[in-house]
């Protein structure tokens, strides 16, 4: 069975418009573990701040593999454009059937990306009693049973993360809904998804190949084109400039009601190009000097979210509260032995979602009125007392206890969290992206981005600390 775009199925997105579907997408979308993402919420509990932010994982998946597509498209279409100011001239179908492939699996990966997150997105697997669970001895080879994972996983982790269960709830998917004989396809999509170290397959090394031409116009594919082409398509996955960004900013500010995280995705698409250095063996992500300022503001707009919506102030301390909730859920052995068959077998996994918590916080309420899960119900939020950016350890002890004696609480009732509004990984020696420059004569070169501009050395991330009022009335 091959694979043909389903002309006639698109999703409507409040984001993005119409999002085209392949029939392969819509079959992996409609499977089980898929769906659980539309009753994972985008951002936890940042709905008690924000009242619009009840958006789902689910859409925000299906908008990353747009973009995704918007990226390499835009990037496919400059180097189109380049063979003809070359006079290299049409590439040919098997360059155009490699890129097929390729693109299959980029689009594949940013849907399936995010399908390991349990409920509440990050926020539970930071609580105590369920961390234990998933760094479990053997947790690793219960979830995998059965399974051989030689092909994306060269030894076994021992501390899991929600992109280890991104693995394998892809996995799960794909050896389900697509055509029979597509391993290689499966192979290559997990490993251009985030935690794998396996290599490429045959199959994606030949369709590197054959569309070489498209990628690097000009050059000859050298021997290890497909390990280069694979993790091209993994930065556009995750990196300081990969689509998993490229939606969430834009819906996450949509929902919030803010303006913060706003960028231009058709400018800064644009402007991107493949960038290609045979010296060094880099292929990677090329920004168009001219389109610099757009990547400027798309990595100061997701500072903008960390600081002023993701980190504000209310909504960590609903996260406290929210993680204390969870423990509590964790105190019965009923609920503790589901989460860990869900935690355990894939199959399960499928039915972990944020209304599991939800309706156990509402049976523990009505047993304890002064429980967290009655506060977060209620809306009963922990009075904030002050923050400061950088704290050691100590300092944040001197904090509160100053805290303490100006306003009388006792030190004890004092609860403080930790946040970090990370600005970017770009520096002196990021090599990952860089800026493409053209001289006079059409000749290219590629330049590190602090090179090109002072505006990544201007900030700096930010750590804040937090103090919160925990029990209220002990004041």
């Amino acid at each position: 069975m091959s694979i043909e775009l389903a002309h006639n199925t698109s999703v409507m997105d409040t984001v993005h418009g119409a999002i085209a579907l392949l029939d392969h997408e819509k079959s992996v979308i409609d499977h089980p573990l898929f769906q659980r993402l539309r009753h994972i919420a985008q951002n936890d509990v940042l709905f008690l701040v924000f009242p619009g932010a009840t958006h789902s994982r689910f859409a925000h998946s299906i908008g990353v593999m747009h973009v995704a597509q918007r990226m390499f498209h835009a990037m496919l279409d400059a180097a189109r454009y380049e063979r003809k100011r070359l006079g290299l001239g049409e590439p040919g179908d098997a360059a155009s059937a490699g890129v097929a492939y390729l693109a299959s699996v980029l689009r594949l990966a940013a849907l399936l990306h995010d399908t390991g997150h349990g409920a509440f997105s990050h926020q539970m697997e930071s609580a105590p009693a369920i961390r234990a669970m998933i760094d479990a001895e053997g947790q690793f080879e219960r979830l995998w049973a059965g399974v051989d994972v030689g092909g994306f996983y060269s030894q076994a982790p021992t501390h899991l993360e929600h992109e280890h269960y991104s693995i394998r709830s892809a996995h799960a998917i794909l050896s389900e809904r697509l055509p029979a004989g597509s391993e290689s396809m499966v192979q290559d999509v997990l490993n251009v998804m985030e935690t794998t170290d396996g290599g490429p397959s045959e199959r994606f090394c030949a369709a590197a190949s054959a569309a070489w031409g498209l990628i690097a116009p000009g050059t000859t594919a050298p021997e290890g084109a497909g390990a280069l082409v694979m993790g091209l398509l993994g930065d556009i996955i995750s990196g300081e400039l990969d689509a998993d960004k490229g939606d969430y900013l834009l819906r996450d500010s949509r929902y919030t009601g803010v303006a913060y995280g706003l960028y231009s995705l058709d400018n800064l698409a644009n402007n991107l190009r493949f960038g290609y250095q045979a010296q060094e063996q880099w292929l990677g992500i090329a920004v168009n000097r001219k389109g610099l300022p757009e990547f400027e503001n798309f990595v100061l707009a997701r500072f903008g979210m960390f600081r002023h919506v993701y980190a504000h102030k209310t909504a960590i301390g609903f996260e406290i509260l929210l993680l204390r909730a969870i423990n509590e859920v964790m105190e019965d052995a009923s609920a503790a032995a589901q989460l860990s068959a869900m935690l355990s077998d894939i199959r399960h996994f499928a039915y972990l979602t944020d209304a599991f918590f939800w309706e156990r916080f509402r049976a523990r309420a009505m047993v304890d009125p002064v429980s967290a899960s009655a506060r977060l119900l209620a809306r009963d939020k922990l009075p904030f007392l002050g923050g400061a950016n950088a704290l050691d350890l100590a300092a944040k002890r001197k904090a509160a206890a100053a805290i303490a004696e100006s306003t009388g609480v006792r030190l004890g009732d004092i609860q403080y969290r930790c946040s970090l509004a990370r600005f970017s990984a770009i520096g002196e020696d990021y090599r990952a992206i860089r800026v493409l420059v053209k001289g006079p004569g059409g000749e290219r070169a590629y330049r590190p981005l602090v090179a090109e501009s002072d505006f990544f050395g201007r900030f700096e991330s930010v750590e804040r600390t937090n103090f919160y009022l925990d029990p209220p009335s002990a004041a």
